[in-house]
């Protein structure tokens, strides 16, 4: 059986006119991961959204954003990952397709650092883009 969790959130409106929502934005996201062979891992999101359109329209739409996630160990406490991503959408906005590739790093058992860069496959993506990120586990 893989590791499993429901997380419930709420996006709220922060920044500036261009780039929020102006509207509260509930979404589900169902976490899943699963331990291969040779440290090895498979991992993925499927998320549930209803977000706003932004720009001061308050229009919701329904949106669904599938990830899965290959992990890859490295030495020690760094690993790498590929990952493919999507945004599919409800209504007439265009769906977005993307892959990325990145480090993380393992500080502690329940803490991690990341660093990513990828593409565009289709769609509304942008056509690079780089993130770093953190995860804590409690």
């Amino acid at each position: 059986m893989p590791d499993s969790a429901v997380l419930v959130a709420l996006g709220f409106p922060t920044g500036g006119r261009a780039v929020t929502s102006d509207g509260v934005d509930p979404s589900v996201n169902a976490i899943w991961a699963y331990e291969l062979p040779h440290d090895f891992s498979i991992g993925g999101n499927l998320v549930l959204a209803v977000p706003t359109n932004g720009a001061g329209e308050s229009k919701r739409f329904l949106e669904f954003r599938p990830t899965v996630s290959l992990g890859i160990p490295l030495r020690g406490p760094l690993r790498t990952f590929v990952e493919y991503f999507a945004s599919i959408r409800s209504r007439h906005e265009e769906d977005a397709h993307a892959v990325d590739a990145g480090l993380t790093y393992l500080i502690t058992k329940d803490f991690q650092v990341d660093l990513a860069a990828g593409r565009r496959i289709r769609g509304a993506a942008p056509d690079f883009f780089i993130g770093v990120g953190a995860a804590w586990r409690h």
